[in-house]
Order: C-alpha cells, then sequence, then structure tokens
C-alpha cells in the first residue's frame, strides 16, 4: 500500500545530503479518493534532522490548521500534526528546495502532495 507511514526509502544520491533551510513552503494537495485539491503554506524552522512548524490548508474539510513536526533524513522526508492524525512521507530533490510524497489521513483520505521553498 503505498500511503503507509512506515519506514522511508531513501533514493540514491551522488554527492553530499542537501541543505534544507528554514523558511516559507507553499504546494498543493490532491485527494487519491475524492475529487478534493487545494494548496498548503507550510513554515519550518530546521534544528538538525528534526523540525517544527506550522501547516495551513486550504480545501480540506477536515484539517486546516496544525502544528507540525518532523525528522528529514537525506532525501527522505516524514513528518505529522501533533496527535499524528495527518501524516506526510515524501522525498526532497538533490537542491533540499521540492518535496513530493504522500499524505495520510487515517480512516478519511490519503493522496499527493508538492511543495516548494519561496522563502528561507
Amino acid at each position: 500500500m503505498p500511503h503507509e507511514t512506515g519506514e522511508l526509502h531513501t533514493p540514491a544520491l551522488a554527492g553530499p545530503c542537501p541543505t534544507v533551510p528554514s523558511g516559507h513552503w507553499t504546494g498543493t494537495w490532491q485527494s487519491d479518493q475524492t475529487d478534493l485539491a487545494g494548496t498548503l503554506s507550510v513554515e519550518i524552522e530546521r534544528d538538525g534532522e528534526r523540525f517544527d512548524g506550522t501547516l495551513e490548508l486550504e480545501g480540506s474539510p477536515v484539517v486546516l490548521d496544525a502544528n507540525i513536526t518532523g525528522v528529514i533524513d537525506c532525501l527522505s522526508v516524514r513528518l505529522g500534526n501533533s496527535d499524528e492524525a495527518l501524516t506526510f512521507n515524501g522525498t526532497l530533490d538533490p537542491t533540499g528546495t521540492q518535496f513530493t510524497g504522500n499524505f495520510n489521513l487515517p480512516f478519511m483520505d490519503v493522496g499527493t502532495i508538492s511543495a516548494w521553498l519561496i522563502d528561507s
């Protein structure tokens, strides 16, 4: 099942892992189960491999704003809100400024997400 929240597979990278800066990210999300889609805004503060921040979703009838925490392991990223009701798993591009992956809202929805850094 592609949207489980287990171990992440880190893609091969020729060279060092990217440095992902703290900053403002924007992007889009699309449900795999309904015709719902929308935009997102994420503000993160990075501390080594861990980060904290806020997530705002537009177009979602369930989760609109959430505090998030996450881990960056080279190109793999795992993040979720504080009660782990909403999780994201995905990969970074080699520059560390673009993220693609999946979201999982257990018992409600799964889908895809794409985000990019707009201000650091």
